[in-house]
Parts: structure tokens; C-alpha cells; sequence
């Protein structure tokens, strides 16, 4: 192929176009143009394919790039922009549109010298990475200090940490029994701090106003958990307190609570089959479901001297070498009181391990056979007495 060179026509060669002006060369191959032109400083490849502008924008499927990097396609409808306007060099956009000018726009803003990340839709800031690290969704991330990282959720919750360990969750909009409720300024909902663990709620208020944020719940650095109370022990709030160290719990009734009120509940199902109760102000009850309602045929005990005459009652040693033991042994307790026991004579479980039967000498069963004995007892004693008396009155 022979290319030629001259003043007045420019280049000429086969293929290659001249349209006229020497600053200007089109190449034609096979449908797609390459202009160039010197004057403008500008570069079209492809019908618009991809173009290069004077201020060194680059538009791909774009003929008018609007950023440094502006790449538009129609098929799927997305328009990206980069290092455009006053933000050279550090902005890249999404438009959901078929056209470069409408649609929502989402920004990713890495600004220049403050070590920000910002993301907008349409314009607005909706979400932020601050220098610190700080995150923040639809508002700007509070400064916490340099070794604490928090996020903020507009409207709703705010996260935090120290590097040390300590978090914060707070919020200044709560939802409670159908109310909602807002505050001026975020409550905490859960803070951990120095080994402790504690949950806040917003027991009542009045919608749409601020609202009191109480501790209902603390797993403190010693592994106690604590419900209704900060403290440790008795207290005298409604509350319930359990140590794995001490290995127990403690229910608290309120000052003033009615007799009656459960302690604990256990139950089948919906149906409750047993409490604790309290008793006045200084005991408790122990109850089984004993309602009329739930027995029928009912009449009267009889055969309680046999029953408690079967009774053997004994004493022994401990295993442990722990002292003396007074009362029964579990199978033979239960061959007499079957419904006062759990559990099998010689019983081991799948490693060989034995599995102790266990009794409740104090059961209605025994007590009724024992309340029924000496109700005999007692009518034999009189009938007794009556005839003595009788026979020392002759």
C-alpha cells in the first residue's frame, strides 16, 4: 500500500479519506470511522464507540463524556461516571437510565485529603466511611475518639466499639405494645463494658415522646445473670438473679406483693401442673394441681394402716463418709408408695453409668395414707376410752 504526503491534499492512500482539511484524517474500515482532529484535541473511535474529549474525558458508548471515565449502555440501561466536575479524579456515579441524563444517580466519593467515602443517591449522602473508620447510614458517623468505631443508622440504631472491648448499641426510636416511641437524643440498648453485659428496655411511655430506659438485664463479669435488678443477692425488687458461681438462684417479689404469687410455674403443655408460691411474708408453698374438677369417683381412703405399716424406715452411713442418713431406700420405698418415685431398681444408662431412682416421702400419696392413719387411730383411741370409762364408771 502506498502512502502520500503533501501540503495540499494531506495524506492520501487507499482506504484512507482526506475531507478536506489538513488537521482532520478519517479512516474508514469495513463501516467504522476513526476521526482524529488536532485542532480540538479529540479522537473518535467507532462511530462513538469510544471518544476522548479536549479536557481528556473518555467516553465509552458515550460521544459526550461528561467525567474522566463515562461509559454508557443502552442494552441494560446503566451509565457510570468517574473523576468528573469539581470532583476529578475521585468520583465514580451509577445512573439506572437509558439515557445519559435521567435516572437515579448512586455517587461513590473517595474525597481528595480527608480519607472519606461517601455514596449518594441522586445527589443525597446516605451513607459515609469517616478517616476514623466510623460508619454511617443515612447520617454522619458521631466521632467517638480515635480508638472507638461506631455506626450510626439514621433514624433507628446506633453501633459502637472500643478497641478495648467496650460496645454500645443505642437508638433513639423504640416500638413497644403498639406504641411508638422517639427520642432527642439515641438511648442505649446494650452495652458491654469491662467483662459486663447489659440489655435496656423502655418499659412504658406516651407515643411519640422521649422515654425512660431501664437495665432489665445484666451478665455481669463474674457470670452472674441478673433480671429486673443490678444487684447481686435478695433485693426488693421483682427480680431474678442466678450465680453459677454459688450455683443457685433467687427470685425476689416485690415489697408488698400478694400471697399467692408464683415464684415459679411448671406446666404440661398450656396447663400448669405445679408452682411455687409465696406464703404471707415469710414462707413459700409448694403446690401440685389438685382441683375437685380433675378427679372423679372420689371416696374415701381406706387401707392406710397397711400402708404405712409396709413403710421401712431406716438409717445408714453415707458412701461419701458425709454422716448418717435417716429415712428410705428407693426401691423399697416405692414397692409401697408407687406414685412417690422415679426411676428403676439397679438402672444404668448407655456408658454403664448408674442411673438413682428418687423419691418424695412427702407426696400426697403418703400423706394421705398417714392423715387417714391417724384418723383411724384417733376413732379407735376414742372408742377405747369411751369403754374404759364405761367399765371404771361400774
Amino acid at each position: 500500500m502506498a502512502i502520500t504526503l503533501d501540503g495540499t491534499t494531506g495524506i492520501t492512500t487507499p482506504g484512507l479519506t482526506n475531507t478536506g482539511s489538513t488537521t482532520i484524517v478519517a479512516l474508514t474500515t469495513t463501516g467504522n470511522t476513526i476521526l482524529g482532529d488536532a485542532s480540538t484535541d479529540t479522537l473518535n473511535v467507532g462511530n462513538g464507540n469510544l471518544v476522548t474529549d479536549a479536557s481528556g474525558n473518555v467516553g465509552i458508548g458515550n460521544t459526550s463524556p461528561a467525567a474522566r471515565i463515562d461509559v454508557f449502555r443502552s442494552t441494560v440501561g446503566t451509565y457510570f461516571l468517574g473523576g468528573g466536575g469539581d470532583n476529578v479524579a475521585r468520583q465514580l456515579a451509577i445512573k439506572s437510565s437509558t439515557t445519559t441524563n435521567s435516572g437515579d444517580t448512586h455517587t461513590f466519593d473517595a474525597q481528595s485529603g480527608t480519607g472519606i467515602l461517601a455514596f449518594a443517591i441522586t445527589g443525597t449522602e446516605r451513607a459515609r466511611i469517616d478517616s476514623s473508620g466510623n460508619l454511617g447510614l443515612g447520617v454522619t458517623p458521631s466521632a467517638w475518639g480515635s480508638t472507638f468505631r461506631a455506626m450510626d443508622v439514621l433514624g433507628y440504631a446506633s453501633f459502637s466499639g472500643f478497641n478495648n472491648g467496650e460496645a454500645d448499641m443505642s437508638c433513639n426510636g423504640y416500638y413497644n405494645s403498639g406504641w411508638k416511641y422517639k427520642n432527642t437524643a439515641a438511648a442505649t440498648l446494650y452495652q458491654q463494658n469491662a467483662g459486663t453485659h447489659a440489655w435496656q428496655i423502655a418499659p412504658s411511655g406516651t407515643a411519640g415522646n422521649s422515654i425512660s430506659f431501664t437495665q432489665a438485664m445484666t451478665l455481669d463479669a463474674s457470670g452472674n445473670l441478673l433480671v429486673g435488678t443490678t444487684s447481686t443477692g435478695f433485693t426488693s425488687s421483682g427480680s431474678t438473679y442466678y450465680s453459677p458461681p454459688g450455683q443457685y438462684w433467687i427470685n425476689n417479689h416485690l415489697t408488698g406483693t400478694s400471697s399467692g404469687t408464683r415464684y415459679i410455674g411448671f406446666g404440661i403443655g398450656t396447663a400448669e401442673v405445679g408452682s411455687i408460691t409465696q406464703s404471707g411474708t415469710t414462707a413459700v408453698l409448694y403446690n401440685t394441681t389438685s382441683d375437685y374438677r380433675l378427679k372423679n369417683n372420689q371416696q374415701a381412703l381406706t387401707g392406710a394402716k397397711d400402708f404405712i405399716m409396709a413403710l421401712r424406715p431406716k438409717k445408714w452411713q453415707w458412701w461419701d463418709g458425709s454422716g448418717e442418713g435417716v429415712g428410705f431406700v428407693a426401691h423399697e420405698f416405692m414397692e409401697v408408695a408407687k406414685y412417690s418415685g422415679n426411676g428403676e431398681k439397679d438402672a444404668i444408662d448407655a456408658d454403664g453409668k448408674p442411673v438413682y431412682q428418687s423419691i418424695q416421702p412427702s407426696s400426697s400419696e403418703v400423706m394421705a395414707n398417714l392423715v387417714a392413719f391417724i384418723q383411724e387411730q384417733s376413732a379407735l383411741i376414742t372408742t377405747l376410752t369411751a369403754r374404759i370409762t364405761a367399765l371404771e364408771a361400774k
